[in-house]
């Protein structure tokens, strides 16, 4: 019985031996492995992103490192080709010296096919362009009388071309077909009224008022001294005529347009009405009376109207007269009225 009991106390004895000596081989055997793991020199990881792949490579090397194969390549639209654009270990981290570096560098930007935009509105162009992340820049125009105005005629690069993200194309928009020219007629001395109907009703845009010129000479005021363009000169309904007109220093002040506008029968054949005009820019003779200005305007057939601007200046008194055919010009009075100038409506030729 005392034999068993020194047995089982010699057997976890041993055990107890056992068990001490491999935790003790176990403990020293991961120390020594732990210190010759991080036995050796440290090195704080350089920064390399924007180098090029060959200068980051030289720098790894110089510092005692190595490049974890194989380098990956990605698209880029900041960095050039071949620059570093990502590194790990980052850049300042301490490292042990002959660690291998993973770099990716850039592969180029990212490069967009260019869709086409002809014929399409600047708006709808950049709603298309946006989908592969480019845009329009430049912005020119030309007549062109097959495209409609407004739409792109063409476009540079042109369609199927690749153009890298970020950079934007250039286009050509349609102003519609050219307008047609004229030769600027020569006004100079016709009266500002007559001048300003005529252009008018043949689409040319006058500017309003006109300017302006102070002259001593009673049979200059109220009319044409200068134009611009200037007489001879090519002209197109797009262009915008400024007319100078004589002008005593009051009446630059008081001038105004007024839209005359009056009813008048229908006729098989047309009538030709005298409008009678006496206000500020009538001449004064000498006794003091000013002597009324005269204009005169034809009424095609069928039209029920005398649509016309005049220049006036002050209160103006106003007559029209049908001038009666083959009866030596007589006239009979159609309507007269008084022109106040602050009742005038602010219409502008072609309103």
């Amino acid at each position: 019985m005392l034999r068993k009991f020194f047995r089982f106390c010699l057997w976890w004895l041993c055990l107890f031996l056992s068990v001490a000596i491999l935790s003790s081989v176990a403990f020293w055997g991961g120390y020594w492995v732990l210190k010759f793991i991080t036995a050796g020199e440290t090195i704080t990881m350089p920064s390399l992103l924007g180098m090029f792949e060959k200068d980051a490579i030289v720098t790894l090397v110089n510092a005692g490192l190595t490049v974890q194969p194989p380098i990956e390549r990605q698209p880029h639209d900041e960095y050039e080709q071949g620059m570093v654009i990502q590194q790990s270990p980052r850049p300042g981290v301490t490292i042990k010296a002959g660690r291998a570096v993973r770099l990716v560098v850039s592969a180029g930007a990212s490069r967009k096919e260019i869709p086409s935009v002809v014929n399409m509105t600047i708006a709808d162009a950049k709603l298309r362009l946006s989908a592969s992340e480019l845009d329009i820049g430049h912005i020119g125009s030309i007549y062109n009388a097959l495209i409609p105005a407004g739409q792109i005629v063409a476009q540079d690069p042109t369609e199927g071309q690749h153009l890298h993200f970020g950079h934007n194309i250039s286009v050509l928009t349609s102003l519609g077909p050219e307008p047609p020219a004229f030769i600027m007629p020569n006004l100079i001395d016709q009266d500002y009224s007559f001048s300003l109907r005529e252009l008018v009703a043949l689409g040319f845009d006058v500017e309003q008022p006109p300017q302006y010129e102070e002259t001593d000479d009673l049979e200059e005021v109220g009319k044409v001294l200068d134009s611009d363009p200037r007489a001879g000169e090519r002209i197109t309904t797009e262009d915008m005529i400024t007319l100078t007109v004589g002008a005593t220093g009051r009446i630059t002040q008081s001038a105004y347009n007024h839209h005359l506008k009056e009813r008048v029968f229908a006729q098989s054949y047309s009538r030709t009405f005298k409008i009678v005009i006496v206000d500020d820019l009538c001449l004064v003779d000498d006794q003091g009376t000013r002597i009324p200005r005269e204009m005169t305007m034809t009424v095609q057939p069928g039209r029920n109207f005398i649509d016309s601007w005049l220049v006036l200046a002050g209160q103006a008194y106003l007559e029209i007269q049908l001038v009666e055919p083959g009866q030596e010009g007589e006239t009979h009075i159609v309507a007269r009225r008084i022109i106040e100038p602050e009742t005038i409506s602010p219409l502008e030729p072609g309103d």
